[in-house]
């Protein structure tokens, strides 16, 4: 019960992150640079957490040696993980918020996928099923941007994003240290001169305009809410959750997203994106539900 209501906050948690970066884009503020500062902040965030929260719960805490073991892993994590939030936030300027964060979660799906051409996971006849109506779904939200609706390079950046975080997931596979709250924190601070080269790379300025304080506070909730504190719960509450129930939990925040859009932009999900968005989650529900048993 512990688990299932760490799951639940976070997945509230997650829902958030789309509304701070709708209003950040509103200052003008770029995806790289919100994903910049959200990740600085949120790895300070889970500093403090480790330090002075968790302490002897943490064996492995974010300075210790024993995480150099697994340093290139994290190393790969934290490029998968920085284009990841790059594309999602950007998705999220150009698309229905409910497209970006569904489309997102299709990372269950591609996670198989990937894992499925490593050799590291086999797919069986529902898994195929699962894959299938995950494509069919995705393919029904976007169809609406291809017909002129204007969000299709949006929809395209979700779905990038959510292969990079497909990427991510199973990188993570290959870490050994089992203090996963420490590896998190490392992975998002290794992230941020990731950003900073690549915004250098394709010309992007990353700035922020520190003296709005409604912009500021924006991006400390950003950094605070879904990602320390919503990724933090989300981590820890997997040791007692079964694969169907972290996913139905992981569509809580496409749903919650929706919910918050609606009452404070007045966004109304198109009709093709709810169909599309329905048939995704039962994708993501039927690929996860082997684990039960």
């Amino acid at each position: 019960m512990h688990s299932l209501l760490e799951a639940l906050v976070a997945g509230f948690a997650f829902g958030t992150a789309s509304i701070f970066i709708r209003y950040l884009s509103f200052y003008g503020v770029n995806s790289f640079s919100i994903a910049f500062y959200r990740l600085i902040i949120g790895s300070l965030v889970l500093v403090v957490i480790i330090y002075s929260v968790l302490r002897a719960r943490v064996m492995v805490k974010v300075f210790d040696k024993a995480l150099l073991n697994d340093f290139r892993v994290m190393v790969f994590m934290a490029l998968a993980l920085s284009l990841h939030f790059i594309f999602y936030i950007q998705s999220v300027i150009d698309t229905y918020i409910i497209n970006a964060t569904l489309l997102a979660n299709t990372a269950p799906v591609m996670t198989l996928i990937i894992s499925f051409f490593l050799g590291v996971a086999r797919i069986s006849k529902v898994d195929v099923l699962g894959v299938t109506l995950g494509f069919l779904g995705a393919f029904i939200m976007v169809i609406r941007g291809l017909g002129g609706g204007g969000t299709f390079i949006g929809d395209v950046e979700a779905l990038i994003s959510a292969f990079l975080y497909a990427v991510y997931v199973v990188a993570g596979k290959y870490i050994s240290t089992r203090d996963t709250v420490s590896v998190m924190c490392v992975v998002y601070s290794l992230s941020v001169p990731v950003i900073l080269v690549y915004s250098l790379v394709v010309g992007v300025d990353i700035s922020f305009p520190f003296s709005n304080i409604s912009a500021l506070a924006l991006i400390i909730a950003l950094g605070i809410i879904p990602t320390a504190i919503g990724h933090t719960l989300f981590i820890s509450s997997l040791k007692g959750l079964r694969p169907h129930e972290t996913s139905l939990v992981g569509l809580l925040e496409p749903v919650s997203a929706t919910i918050y859009s609606l009452f404070l932009f007045g966004e109304v999900p198109p009709f093709e994106s709810i169909i599309g968005g329905m048939v995704i989650a039962l994708s993501i529900y039927i690929v996860s539900f082997k684990g039960v048993k």
